[in-house]
């Protein structure tokens, strides 16, 4: 994973070297569709590039997306919002809150002798003990989810936590002091788009 893709920067070495020798050696058709595809797995795979230090002091009372996609489904019940990546806008999990992960689970769920699906989950704790709940599932059942951080970790709002390989649903849990504002089917900018309240304690 480097600065502008989650694709590691070893991986991205070893395509260049092939595309040129490819070229080198003539094989220019191959060495262009070489070339063609990685371009195309780095856009899908990129990185939003966020300034932190543009982030207000009052977003620290805000919930942000952690992923830039669609809003499925409130579930006004449970206090839970259900989100889903598109395609196109990129694999990237980033820090809804400023806070601390208190916790860190990944699960293997196996439905049937040939298919495995993947399933991870982070707590996180904000400087008001408000905690909030990311549930993330892949879209290929083969690919689990990236997620980098651990419980003991602390990011600010817009850091980046992990990744979904070719996407996937996460499924964002709110405490009672949240309330959430964002509404069905909305569309979703990771980092930029508010999705819920958090009541100030006084």
């Amino acid at each position: 994973m480097n600065k502008y893709t989650f694709i590691k920067s070893e991986t991205l070495s070893r395509i260049g070297i092939l595309t040129f020798v490819s070229w080198l050696f003539g094989f220019t058709f191959i060495s262009f569709l070489i070339a063609l595809v990685t371009t195309g797995l780095c856009f899908l795979f990129r990185r939003r590039q966020i300034d932190l230090s543009e982030l207000r002091l009052s977003e620290e009372l805000l919930v942000m997306s952690p992923i830039s996609g669609k809003n499925l489904h409130h579930n006004k019940i449970e206090n839970q919002l259900s989100l889903k990546m598109k395609l196109s806008s990129g694999f990237g999990v980033y820090m809804p809150i400023t806070g601390e992960v208190t916790d860190f689970k990944e699960e293997f769920v196996k439905k049937n002798r040939f298919i495995t699906s993947y399933a991870s989950s982070l707590t996180l704790e904000d400087g008001q003990n408000n905690i909030f709940v990311l549930s993330f599932t892949s879209k290929l059942h083969y690919f689990r989810p990236r997620i980098a951080v651990r419980a003991g970790d602390r990011g600010k709002l817009g850091a980046t936590i992990g990744y979904l390989p070719f996407g996937g649903n996460v499924l964002l849990d709110f405490d009672d002091k949240s309330k959430v504002t964002f509404q069905a089917k909305d569309r979703l900018i990771a980092t930029q788009t508010v999705v819920a309240n958090i009541e100030e304690k006084v």
